[in-house]
């Protein structure tokens, strides 16, 4: 079944339904067999992060903002189900957490390296969603008549780019750098705050 979801994966271009199948392939990590647990990390990590980055150098902001749209598609779009899974996964210990923990931590020198990169990659398209409301999918500017209803679409997208952030933080402490710390400590204060500035980042 797995290797189905994986084929499937690779076949639609639908976000809903890819957002599903990862989900359904990261609860597997709540199997009590070792063997599925092992297939499903390594289905995970082929569908996200196998094609990503494989220099094993990772891009900077600067190199990340001056692709092309064309170029960025494909990432903007991987980040963006990256984000829908997270949200799927609201408890403190997650088994998206877990999963990317096991990614990273069972990695020989190489695949290590590469892997790294990816989740650098990562956490930099999530924070330029953040800071210049970029084309990530999933931030969504507001009408007059639904401002409202918008902004708290708004604050739970950020609140998720912020929580899927702090996942790959913790799997890989590196990838989250003194500069991009500081950029999040806006979104990291009270509710009222953080709605306040991302009207303030983002407005309608």
């Amino acid at each position: 079944m797995i290797k189905l979801l994986k084929q499937y994966y690779a076949g639609t271009e639908d976000h809903c339904r890819r957002v599903d199948i990862a989900t359904k392939l990261v609860l597997r990590m709540l199997d009590e067999d070792d063997t599925v647990k092992d297939l499903a990390i390594k289905t995970v990590e082929e569908i996200w992060f196998q094609a990503s980055s494989q220099s094993g150098v990772p891009k900077t902001r600067s190199a990340t903002q001056s692709s092309t749209g064309q170029d960025k598609g494909p990432l903007l779009s991987k980040v963006s189900v990256i984000m829908g899974v997270s949200a799927n996964f609201k408890d403190r210990q997650s088994p998206f957490e877990d999963i990317l923990h096991r990614m990273i931590s069972s990695q020989e020198a190489a695949s290590a390296s590469r892997l790294r990169a990816s989740y650098l990659e990562i956490c930099e398209v999530l924070i330029d969603g953040l800071v210049d409301a970029s084309d990530l999918p999933g931030f969504v500017s507001a009408c007059g008549c639904c401002k409202g209803i918008v902004d708290i679409f708004r604050w739970q997208t950020v609140h998720n780019c912020v929580r899927t952030i702090y996942l790959f933080t913790t799997a890989y402490p590196s990838v989250l750098s003194g500069v991009n710390a500081s950029t999040l400590l806006p979104y990291l204060k009270n509710p009222t705050s953080v709605r306040f500035y991302c009207r303030k980042q983002h407005p309608s």
